[in-house]
């Protein structure tokens, strides 16, 4: 589990790093429950300024891809 727990915060820390490119400072926080059927719930925690949001890597994995295609474009 602590792999995996490495590899989740592999991925926040590279998402942190692009959005930082495009201008948007913020922290990553990772925190990880069990679920009652035994499974995990990952959940990620970006902090930037006074607003925090919790959710799903993927979801700002395609927001860093939208926003590094945007500059291409």
């Amino acid at each position: 589990a602590q792999a995996d727990m490495n590899q989740w915060a592999a991925r926040a820390n590279e998402v942190a790093a692009r959005l930082q490119e495009h201008g948007v400072m913020l922290s990553v926080t990772i925190t990880r429950t069990k679920t009652p059927n035994g499974g995990f719930n990952t959940n990620i925690k970006l902090v930037t300024g006074d607003m925090s949001i919790n959710t799903h890597i993927e979801l700002f994995e395609m927001y860093c891809d939208k926003l590094d295609e945007e500059e291409e474009g």
